[in-house]
């Protein structure tokens, strides 16, 4: 995320809004193995938050009005059996 706003910001470009948005699926119950439980975590817990590291300092710095947006799915929400890796 780090290389990708600055490539946006580089030359005086600007970012007015960003759509931060990171998710995999991962499935899995219970037993479901701990490397795969940390991807799926790392990927949607964290990638929302590396985005908003990476652009909201340059955002603040150019004084210009910008918005983030962090989203997330309805599978998050609904809980589907065999599913709770997404769904932490």
């Amino acid at each position: 995320m780090e290389g990708l706003s600055d490539r946006v910001f580089a030359d005086g470009g600007k970012c007015h809004f960003l759509f931060n948005n990171a998710g995999i699926m991962g499935g899995g119950g219970a037993l479901t193995p701990m490397d795969a439980v940390q991807r799926v975590v790392g990927i949607n817990t964290y990638g929302p938050i590396h985005g908003c590291l990476a652009f909201v300092p340059k955002m603040k710095e150019s004084g210009e009005v910008g918005l983030i947006v962090n989203t997330g799915s309805k599978q998050g929400i609904t809980c589907p059996p065999s599913n709770w890796t997404y769904n932490m």
